[in-house]
């Protein structure tokens, strides 16, 4: 997506003409700026969201455990001093080897069961409160079948850790971080330092430093580079009828309580942005369309043959020294980007994640209607034996679980 926004630097540099600095002469890759900068506003949502996986799985499995017969279900758990249950560590010695595998969401499922009140309330959730020994024999091999064929699909769908989309609240600290160097205390004046990686200086050393220039590291930098003016000028780069200029301090920008609040009025924050990684990409393909190569160094703001961000006399803009090679963006060469880019790639991924998501809740729904179709079956079931929870319920032969 950069290179493919790299080509259109070298085109906008070729029609513009040279000219003196003006007021608004940055009008053009404001707008995007602003937009970029207002995806930190107010509320942040991130779209699409994650889907959940179906906890219908577990139900399944705890289903099994459920009319496993008891001797079975003592080799999955054991009490500790305090009589409390405990899962154990690992399958008898001599288990089939499918039981090491299925270990731990086995004992899960036993451990889940035998806390508090939790298999009781489990078997009236499935209607199989009443059942007779009978009753779950019948139920037992076909629902042992099932939770095989959801642990298969576990299996087959699972995603690694590893590769698991990022959540909202990972995206929400990384998109601070590349708007601002992290979250501000205080979003109607933030901290300055963090924008220019914990450096403060003079508006030439933080936009135009002959090394890693500081306002390249976040957006919040960069605006301010481009939008501000420095100490002792008063030049209005990205809006030529605002009343008042942003002026740089002697040793720090912005913000001060009243020349940030000078930037969002031409700026305001809004209550909160949907961001998906078509914003992300529209809004950097924006800005890239405004900046400019001269030999190997990459500007943001100003116009041809102004090769000098001074924020004043020359123009007002971030230089980033090398930031090009071969007519393409270096990688890394603009933090914010980079960050942003990674935050575009994460919405993506959760575009097909949720897929992958979405065909295994499927299934497992499929799974659960047959569950509750053989429960249904064995409603029918003859009780040759009941229980003592069925005996004072049994009529004709028949129990209803």
């Amino acid at each position: 997506m950069i290179k493919i926004a790299f080509q259109l630097i070298i085109l906008v540099a070729v029609v513009r003409t040279v000219h003196s600095f003006t007021n608004g002469d940055n009008a053009g890759v404001f707008g995007p700026l602003c937009k970029t900068l207002q995806l930190a506003d107010g509320t942040i949502t991130f779209s699409p969201p994650i889907t959940a996986p179906s906890q219908k799985a577990s139900d399944i499995y705890k289903l099994n455990i459920t009319v496993a017969p008891a001797a079975w279900r003592q080799l999955l758990t054991e009490r500790t001093e305090d009589t409390k249950p405990k899962a154990k560590d690992n399958p008898p010695q001599g288990a089939p080897a499918d039981w090491q595998t299925k270990w731990h969401t086995w004992t899960e499922a036993a451990l889940y069961l035998e806390t508090d009140k939790n298999e009781a309330t489990f078997k009236e959730q499935f209607s199989i409160d009443k059942a007779t020994v009978r009753q779950l024999d019948s139920l037992r091999p076909t629902i042992a079948q099932l939770a095989d064929t959801v642990y298969e699909l576990d299996a087959l769908y699972k995603v690694p850790a590893q590769d698991r989309p990022k959540d909202d609240a990972a995206l929400t600290e990384q998109l601070y971080n590349a708007i601002y160097g992290k979250k501000p205390s205080n979003m109607e004046q933030p901290e300055t330092a963090p924008m220019f990686g914990e450096t403060n200086a003079v508006y030439t050393s933080s936009c135009a430093s002959a090394g890693v220039t500081p306002a390249a590291k976040t957006l919040a930098g960069t605006f301010l580079c481009v939008c501000g003016s420095a100490n002792g000028a008063t030049h209005k780069p990205c809006n030529s009828q605002r009343t008042n200029a942003a002026v740089w301090g002697q040793a720090a920008p912005p913000p001060t309580a009243t020349d940030w609040a000078k930037l969002r009025q031409i700026c305001p924050a809004t209550e909160g942005t949907v961001i998906t990684d078509g914003l992300i990409t529209t809004l950097i393909a924006a800005i890239m369309t405004n900046t400019r190569v001269e030999t190997a160094d990459l500007y943001i703001g100003g116009k041809p043959s102004e090769n000098t961000c001074d924020g004043g006399t020359t123009a007002c803009c971030v230089k980033i020294t090398n930031g090009a090679q071969n007519k393409q963006l270096k990688k890394n060469a603009i933090q914010w980007v980079k960050e942003l880019d990674t935050i575009a790639g994460e919405l993506r991924q959760r575009s097909s994640y949720n897929s992958r998501v979405t065909e295994h809740n499927a299934a497992i729904m499929l799974l659960e209607q047959q569950v509750k179709a053989v429960i249904k079956r064995a409603h029918y079931t003859t009780v040759d034996q009941p229980t003592v929870s069925t005996r004072d319920n049994s009529k004709q032969n028949k129990t209803q679980l």
